[in-house]
């Protein structure tokens, strides 16, 4: 027994003062467990503040309101002083209004025909669309001036820029020197895209 005693100690020196050669690495093991999720950290402090950003779509509202007096032709007679501008940010719609007077002379016997509508300069008359197209029988008696009222609307798909529109128009029939366009109200809106 004495002898397996010294064995086993001279045996543990040698593994320890000569240690042999690494043997290869083993296997990588199984992946362990997921831990419980931590306590969250305090919040950090606030950035600064971005740029303003660009403006975002408006609407734009223009109105006009002309008084002039100007003759209806029997070829397509501009209402002077009628124009109106519209100048919109982007793309969109804008839906134009007017309201017109006119006064129209009348003789018995004759029909009086008109056409009035929203042009986009002074030379623009057009019978289709958005046109009002009005008449006075001839069985109606005459009249130096018969006031008639009418409404003109027109809706314009536009991009970014200016817009100008006025009232047009011009007497199909029965054209007199006291055919006049009386009053005009107008009004134009822009609905961005």
């Amino acid at each position: 027994m004495g002898l397996s005693v010294a064995a086993v100690v001279i045996a543990l020196i040698g593994v320890t003062v000569f240690p042999g050669p690494q043997g290869e690495r083993g296997p990588q093991g199984e992946t362990g467990l997921v831990g419980q999720q931590g306590s969250q950290g305090d919040q950090g402090p606030q950035g600064e503040q971005g740029p303003m950003g660009p403006p975002g779509p408006t609407s734009v509202l223009v109105s006009i309101d002309n008084g002039n007096t100007s003759h209806i032709g029997a070829t397509c007679s501009h209402y002077e002083g009628s124009n109106l501008s519209i100048t919109v940010p982007s793309s969109g719609t804008i839906f134009v209004t007017s309201i017109i007077e006119l006064r129209i002379a009348h003789l018995q016997g004759i029909d009086d025909n008109y056409s009035i509508n929203q042009g986009v300069n002074a030379t623009d008359c057009r019978d289709w669309g958005y046109t009002w197209t009005g008449h006075i029988y001839s069985d109606q008696p005459s009249a130096f001036w018969l006031n008639t009222t009418l409404l003109v609307q027109n809706i314009y798909s536009v991009t970014a820029g200016t817009y100008t529109y006025c009232v047009n128009g011009y007497m199909r029939n029965g054209e007199d020197a006291n055919d006049f366009f009386w009053h005009s109200s107008t009004i134009a809106i822009f609905y961005p895209s």
